[in-house]
């Protein structure tokens, strides 16, 4: 029979084998550190959670027309080329009109491609647009923005691009009756508006609209009815 040393022998030879296993075991040591890495990510697109009172992204301008012709594919082109002003910001780009005219159509031909259709992309499709033609993936799709959540964004070196029921937000530039659906980018904000690049428009330069009518009219794209779409906004981050 074993006497106690034998005994107290293999209860710590199990229990060293058990402590092998457990430090070999990936699933067990690798998981954690993954998820906190995760975490982290996130955690830096909000760097600051100071609001200025008036805050305005330098950016580029070009209407989604840029040639003045609003036939096909321009007319649905409002997505197109929200993601390119976005993207010039981003990216540090300058572009002349021939090299923004030049990528536009080249992002309209990856929609057909990769979707079957370029008009009348939803917030998720645009969002992939992004992630895919660009290969830039530093993005976020927002549920439910109000007006700090765009200003938060702003100012952690973000611009919004948001869909809108275009016809109710009253541009005196849009050909009546204006887009059922509408995208455009938010650049900054003073005290009473919120600034934006209006592709929709010649005009849509530094374009402001009142904080109540975008935020009232954020909505996903909904073939029925635009008024029931999510209010759902992209966030592009340097």
């Amino acid at each position: 029979m074993f006497g106690k040393k034998g005994i107290i022998l293999i209860v710590l030879l199990i229990i060293g084998f058990e402590g092998f296993k457990y430090s070999n075991n990936e699933e067990i040591v690798f998981k954690k550190p993954q998820n906190i890495l995760a975490d982290l990510s996130t955690m830096k697109k909000f760097i600051s959670n100071e609001i200025k009172e008036t805050f305005d992204h330098k950016l580029q301008f070009f209407s989604q027309a840029p040639t003045g012709d609003w036939s096909l594919p321009y007319q649905e082109a409002c997505e197109e080329s929200s993601i390119i002003l976005a993207m010039n910001y981003i990216l540090n780009r300058t572009m002349t009109l021939d090299e923004f005219h030049e990528e536009l159509l080249k992002i309209v031909n990856f929609e057909k491609e990769n979707f079957g259709y370029y008009e009348d992309t939803s917030v998720s499709k645009t969002n992939e647009i992004i992630n895919t033609f660009y290969n830039y993936k530093n993005t976020e799709i927002v549920s439910n923005a109000n007006i700090n959540t765009i200003k938060k964004i702003l100012n952690n070196e973000g611009i919004v691009i948001v869909p809108l029921a275009g016809r109710n937000i009253g541009n005196p530039y849009y050909n009546p009756p204006g887009p059922y659906y509408h995208m455009l980018v938010i650049k900054g904000y003073d005290e009473q508006n919120f600034i934006t690049h209006d592709v929709g428009t010649k005009k849509g330069e530094n374009f402001k609209y009142r904080y109540d009518v975008l935020i009232d009219n954020i909505h996903d794209f909904n073939p029925q009815f635009i008024e029931r779409g999510e209010n759902r906004i992209i966030a592009v981050y340097k």
